[in-house]
């Protein structure tokens, strides 16, 4: 559990985050379309996939640390619904910092976390439930909320009061097959580019699920995203 990589599996394959810091800033929404193949009724059956952020979209750092959080989540027995992360400074070094976070790094931790409370996450006709056989749609978020210290120069500070809580029907997809094991460590994540990493997770999911997985470029990209 220590060195193993997890994530969840619909925003393995779908994005949720802007990998570039430059366009997370002037994006307002991420929005996917395409088609699911329908085996039982063999028709294609169309789907939307819309993000939105009420403090803006998470970039590169906002990605790092919703996946730093699920790795500490798991590690501690992927149980309950709140993240303790001790300090600012821990937490980043946890995610492979080379130098002393300082002050600048607590900023973008906090926008970080508030992106990502504040994302919404849209997806129109992608879920199907087993059950009833019924394909439906699904607006859903990630954290119901999350505590930080209120003075950006206590980024080294340690208390029980700093955690990330998640939203409740996420923690129950989490425990109940929505929570994937990749075939590479957290170290192996952290040499990758943002771009690389968004692509070794989304490839890790498919390979998991296919040998071959038959993809268009122009579809891979899509669910990047990459607006360069």
């Amino acid at each position: 559990r220590r060195t193993t990589m997890v994530i969840e599996a619909n925003l393995a394959q779908y994005p949720f985050a802007v990998p570039s810091t430059k366009h997370a800033k002037k994006i307002s929404s991420i929005e996917v379309t395409g088609t699911f193949h329908d085996r039982a009724k063999d028709e294609d059956v169309p789907y939307r996939w819309v993000v939105k952020g009420a403090s803006g979209l998470p970039g590169p750092l906002g990605q790092d640390v919703f996946y730093g959080l699920l790795q500490r989540w798991y590690r501690a027995g992927a149980e309950g619904t709140r993240i303790p992360y001790e300090s600012v400074r821990s937490f980043l070094l946890d995610l492979g910092y080379r130098h002393q976070p300082g002050k600048n790094d607590a900023r973008g931790f906090t926008d970080a976390l508030k992106a990502l409370v504040g994302l919404q996450i849209d997806a129109e006709n992608c879920f199907y439930d087993a059950t009833s056989r019924t394909r439906y749609s699904l607006t859903w978020h990630l954290f119901s909320r999350a505590t930080y210290p209120a003075n950006l120069t206590d980024f080294d500070r340690l208390s029980p009061a700093f955690y990330v809580e998640l939203d409740p029907f996420f923690a129950n997809v989490l425990q109940h097959n929505g929570l994937w094991v990749l075939p590479f460590s957290e170290d192996d994540y952290r040499q990758l580019t943002p771009l690389t990493k968004r692509f070794a997770v989304y490839l890790g999911k498919m390979l998991k699920l296919n040998s071959v997985h038959l993809l268009s470029l122009d579809d891979a990209i899509q669910l990047g995203p990459v607006y360069d």
